[in-house]
């Protein structure tokens, strides 16, 4: 594991992204992580990997997160991760995020360049752009491939960029 090869998974970190990271390595190092990882016998880890290699990073994910966070919480994030990647499913938890009135029209609609920008998800025009035009935004479910577009906005909205970001939205003062 190495910071500057992106795939380190902090000791710390909550179980959702302790999760999430693991698996996203790649199958080349499956064994590697669970040699060091796990108390799991290699021959039973080969095996696994070649003949369910979704499954044996979804065990190797799981195993990780119950050492360090306990044995409930493996099976809980793993329920959750594959309600979200398999189910299509939004997560049980959703980083609220609060919009000025000032900045929705008055007929309720909000470019969605500004609105990622707003969210946080994009620092600027030309990236909120690009998520746009790379198929990565979704509202209400739906994705929004034009960054010329302005969404309807009502409270409690959902706003997906990519497979793993979410904010559920509502209206401020």
């Amino acid at each position: 594991m190495s910071k500057s090869l992106h795939n380190f998974v902090g000791i710390s970190e909550p179980p959702r992204s302790m999760f999430e990271k693991l698996m996203s390595i790649s199958d080349a190092m499956m064994p590697d992580y669970y040699e060091y990882l796990t108390e799991r016998p290699m021959d039973e880890v080969r095996s696994l990997i070649a003949h369910t290699p979704m499954e044996a990073k979804k065990q190797l994910a799981q195993a990780v997160v119950e050492t360090y966070h306990g044995p409930a919480a493996g099976p809980a994030v793993r329920d959750e991760w594959e309600r979200i990647h398999h189910a299509h499913q939004l997560p049980g938890e959703i980083p609220e995020v609060r919009l000025q009135t000032s900045e929705i029209k008055e007929e309720g609609r909000i470019w969605i360049v500004r609105l990622l920008q707003l969210t946080g998800f994009a620092s600027g025009t030309n990236e909120a752009r690009r998520l746009v035009t790379d198929g990565g935004v979704r509202i209400y479910g739906e994705r929004v491939t034009d960054p010329a577009a302005e969404v309807p906005f009502r409270d409690g909205m959902v706003v997906q960029i990519g497979r793993r970001r979410f904010a559920r939205l509502t209206r401020g003062e």
